[in-house]
């Protein structure tokens, strides 16, 4: 059996950024407005580096975090409210819009566990089997209405569904590549999955109808993606290229690939605000975050995050991004500082 370490050499082999050792250096965004000096308001200790992070309406940043934990941060104290202890290896997380339910996706894919965030504890374990092969890491989200959450899972290249209410796992989906984000139109009638293909030179996005989920739609991708999110009428998605120092704008309607944003190098997270407005990319290798408009679709400001950002996650109110990073740090960024 692999252990996590081989894993996760394995998964750097394949294409995954955020790997490799944080470089200093000034962003080229084609133009940009100058750095947003001060937008970082606050920082937080964790048990441990931050593998990802999401936010629900409860205002608090949930975080998946080696050593078997889901940390719950209090973003106005800007304290760790509470540490839950989980089963598997979090590496992926995706909250509930009413932020009651987390659910956090094993680095190996084999099992999602579910944590009742107003007890602070888990609640079940869901299986989702074996890992038959190393690829990239897993993502995960949540339907806008909260009656499902997309597991992408790297290790069986597999699509997961699952039903909140009773906390099952509704659907197993084959996928022909290998995922490594994964999104939801805000009416919950499509999803969108991002990855690659055989040796992982270039990148792929389907679209899957979520009632018969069958594929309807492929876009062609030029780069190895590192995450997508989508505009809230699902018109647009918005694909971080964490080779090409760039995010791809697609068309969802006529499956077209459009602009190319530039942000800094090795863009590994992307957020959306929930208005739709803002999208923020993670820059691992220069320590970034970058805020683009969803009107022209251009960038709009730039702030130090400080070393090896990861995860970004935006606060229901789009005021505040949080960030992890490959430190024990959680970064909270005041983006009306940053540009919007």
């Amino acid at each position: 059996m692999l252990t996590a370490r081989v894993v996760a050499v394995v998964v750097c082999l394949v294409g995954v950024v955020g790997c490799g050792a944080m470089r200093s250096g000034s962003l080229d965004a084609g133009g940009a407005p100058a750095d947003a000096g001060g937008a970082v308001v606050a920082t937080v200790r964790l048990p441990d580096f931050g593998t990802d992070v999401a936010t629900g309406a409860d205002g608090r940043a949930y975080v998946s975090v080696p050593g078997n934990r889901l940390v719950i941060v209090d973003p106005v104290a800007a304290t760790v409210a509470a540490a839950v202890e989980v089963d598997g290896q979090p590496y992926a997380v995706a909250v509930t819009p009413d932020a009651r339910r987390a659910y956090v996706v094993d680095f190996r894919g084999e099992e999602v566990a579910v944590v009742d965030t107003v007890s602070a504890k888990q609640k079940v374990r869901l299986p989702m089997g074996t890992m038959q092969r190393p690829s990239l890491r897993p993502s995960a989200a949540a339907s806008r209405d909260g009656s499902r959450v997309y597991v992408a899972n790297t290790a069986k290249d597999h699509l997961f569904v699952i039903d909140t209410a009773a906390d099952v796992i509704k659907k197993e989906l084959f996928l022909d590549f290998h995922p490594s984000g994964v999104a939801v139109r805000s009416d919950g009638a499509y999803v969108f999955v991002v990855g690659c293909q055989l040796a992982c030179t270039d990148g792929t996005l389907r679209i899957i109808d979520a009632t018969t989920f069958a594929t309807v739609g492929k876009v062609a991708l030029k780069s190895v993606p590192t995450g997508i999110v989508v505009n809230p009428d699902g018109s647009r998605a918005y694909v971080a290229n964490g080779r090409e120092a760039s995010v791809t704008v697609v068309n969802l309607a006529t499956q077209a690939a459009l602009d190319d944003v530039p942000v800094g190098p090795e863009p590994v997270g992307i957020a959306m605000d929930d208005a739709g407005t803002s999208v923020y990319v993670t820059s691992f290798r220069d320590g970034t975050l970058t805020a683009i408009t969803t009107v022209g679709n251009r960038v709009v400001g730039t702030t130090r995050v400080g070393s090896s950002p990861r995860a970004v996650a935006v606060s229901g109110d789009g005021t505040r991004a949080f960030v992890t990073h490959s430190t024990s740090t959680l970064t909270v960024v005041d983006l009306t500082r940053l540009g919007r």
